[in-house]
């Protein structure tokens, strides 16, 4: 038969919740259930990844490919009016090398888990904008975590409003530069040289 045992007395023979949390772990363990549960958020996670990639792949390829090619011409247009001399267009064409750099950010570093979110999509609900803003913020969070400038730290406050360049926005305005640079570069092409 077992006897109910008062909560302080309890604590007596094992020792109190409070001197457990001075000493550190205590020997507190988390029950089964909960490593159980987080082991199934994890797998949950991974097979959204699993799948998702392979369901998104080729519609982040395309975006790929047009954002890619956008930044070549506009980087084409950049120099040639910095060689002509003008000023005010070639502003406009880093704004608008750094915007399709944030679309580049954008593809590349979508997290994996959630179903993609298209930047061209054929109709474009007011949902689907807000969705995309979000998406941008996660990604500039994970960015700035991970330690990597955002190539656009606020891609909207930037365009709607033109402020004095601060030390994020030459951050960004460098990255933009030095990805462009890599994309316009002719890449080697792949398999033999026909004769």
């Amino acid at each position: 038969r077992l006897r109910q045992i008062s909560p302080s007395a309890f604590h007596a023979m094992r020792g109190s919740p409070e001197e457990k949390s001075a000493e550190g772990d205590g020997g507190w363990r988390a029950p089964k259930k909960w490593a159980r549960a987080e082991k199934a958020e994890d797998w949950r996670k991974k097979e959204l990844e699993r799948l998702n990639c392979t369901k998104y792949h080729y519609l982040k390829f395309v975006e790929r490919q047009k954002v890619e090619r956008r930044m070549k011409t506009c980087k084409k247009q950049l120099t040639v009016a910095l060689e002509k001399g003008q000023e005010e267009e070639a502003e406009t064409l880093r704004r608008t090398l750094r915007q399709h750099l944030a679309d580049h950010e954008y593809i590349r570093h979508y997290p994996k888990h959630l179903p993609y979110n298209a930047l061209f999509p054929a109709t474009d609900s007011e949902a689907s904008q807000k969705r995309r803003e979000e998406i941008r913020k996660m990604i500039r969070e994970q960015l700035e975590k991970e330690g990597v400038p955002s190539a656009l730290p606020d891609a909207l406050a930037d365009e709607a409003t033109p402020k004095a360049k601060s030390i994020d926005d030459s951050r960004g305005a460098k990255k933009a530069a030095e990805i462009s640079t890599e994309l316009v570069e002719e890449k080697p092409k792949k398999g033999k040289k026909r004769k």
